[in-house]
């Protein structure tokens, strides 16, 4: 009986791992954002040098409290720091030479009115024999549905389920080696 134990064993190690991995993924982006909160990148030579110093500070910090016990967290955020500190490093170096482009950009961004009160762009023209059930909006539906809090954009597209279908997948291969034996 070591086959139907392996047809169990196989898919909920598999689906652990993608739990472990999609785990550690949610703790790499939290350690990232609260790096990139706590040491923002500036249009200042002299103030992102001083948050570059600050930074490998705290580096230095993580790194002399590391040790045998040390949480997958306080790795993650030693890595995900010195990773943001490369990037802070590449900014300075951008800012020392001159290719900042936020800082020379001298054209006016629009007022929120503006932007409101911009016409929206015309979709084009639908071919001869084309579909157009459901093609465009009409500036009515798209108000309506802002006013109802849609979200017009999502895409409605579901991702697919493999857990489910590796389950289905197992339980067909096991209903029918039960019905073959009898």
């Amino acid at each position: 009986m070591p086959a139907p134990a392996a047809l169990f064993l196989a898919p909920t190690a598999g689906g652990v791992a993608l739990l472990n991995k999609k785990k550690q993924a949610r703790r790499q982006q939290a350690a990232a954002n609260k790096w990139s909160t706590q040491f923002p990148l500036v249009d200042d030579f002299a103030s992102q040098q001083a948050l570059i110093d600050k930074a490998n500070l705290q580096l230095r910090t993580l790194q002399g409290k590391s040790g045998k016990g040390e949480s997958k967290q306080a790795k993650v955020d030693r890595l995900q720091l010195s990773k943001w500190i490369g990037v802070m490093k590449a900014q300075a170096k951008d800012l020392k030479t001159g290719l900042d482009m936020a800082s020379t950009n001298q054209g006016q961004a629009p007022s929120p009115a503006q932007i409101q009160n911009a016409a929206l762009p015309m979709p084009p023209s639908p071919t001869r024999g084309a579909d157009t059930s459901g093609a465009a909006l009409s500036s009515q539906e798209v108000a309506q549905a802002e006013a109802n809090g849609e979200n017009i954009a999502a895409d409605t597209k579901k991702p697919t389920n493999w857990l489910l279908i590796g389950g289905i997948a197992v339980g067909a291969i096991l209903l029918f080696s039960l019905m073959r034996r009898k």
